[in-house]
């Protein structure tokens, strides 16, 4: 790799590992670095991303244990509901068009911000599980769009458990860590088993992203939900209206 490669891998890593601890959505800054830096084809940028996704699940772990908030037990009983949709996803990502891509990652994003906007003032109770066939449901869809895009994860992981799980996004984002370190470990050794990972690019973003992702978790910590529910907004937005300009463009 060039330095000028390793330059704008480390650039994006950094900022997908903090945007996506806070909200999510970042992705997008990886597969531009994949694509354009590294020369990668969509199918192995897809792919090479989840090695990132885990690096992000991991450091942001140990941020929020330094802040001495630690992964509930049951984040992981969650987590382990995203594996089957997950495997899934990546055989949606090696076979389908980029179309469906761009038009699924937009109608996810436009529920999502509806669903910010319209969130109420969070409280340290934990909003009530509706059952426990429904939480599946939701969270092997969650693993199936992990699997797919690993792009706007987190923001998909927020409004799954905030109808499962609780209605606080730092609690909702200490669970959020366990579900990505999941459904991306399921990915990314199915796209390892498909031979669609570039090893090299793949670690140099994986690093730069764990980085940013424990400075970020450390940061969410000390400024509360308002703050990260911004970030959330922020984001969501601005995916939006990158995915509606790939989609016009495309139909152009």
């Amino acid at each position: 790799m060039t330095a000028t490669e390793v330059f704008w891998l480390v650039l994006a890593g950094v900022g997908m590992g903090a945007i996506n601890n806070l909200a999510g959505a970042a992705g997008v800054l990886g597969l531009f670095a994949l694509d354009l830096a590294s020369g990668l084809t969509t199918t192995v940028a897809n792919g090479s991303l989840r090695l990132a996704a885990i690096a992000i699940g991991l450091f942001g772990w140990v941020g929020f244990r330094t802040r001495g908030i630690r992964i509930p037990a049951r984040a992981w009983r969650l987590a382990a509901c995203t594996g089957p949709g997950a495997l899934l996803g990546v055989t949606m990502a090696l076979r389908l068009p980029e179309a469906i891509y761009h038009a699924y990652l937009l109608t996810v994003m436009v529920a999502v911000l509806v669903q910010q906007l319209r969130h109420r003032t969070p409280t340290a109770v934990a909003a009530p599980t509706r059952t426990r066939a429904g939480a599946f449901l939701a969270l092997s869809l969650v693993g199936l769009h992990m699997g797919f895009v690993q792009v706007g994860v987190g923001l998909v992981a927020i409004l799954a458990l905030s109808r499962f799980h609780s209605r606080n996004l730092i609690e909702i984002n200490t669970t959020k860590m366990a579900l990505v370190l999941v459904a991306a470990t399921v990915s990314l050794l199915e796209f390892t088993r498909n031979s669609a990972i570039a090893w090299g690019p793949a670690a140099v973003l994986a690093i730069a992203a764990g980085g940013g992702s424990y400075w970020a978790s450390r940061w969410s910590v000390s400024k509360g939900h308002a703050a990260v529910r911004t970030v959330v907004v922020v984001i969501t937005v601005l995916v939006i209206a990158k995915t509606l300009w790939q989609v016009l463009r495309a139909g152009a």
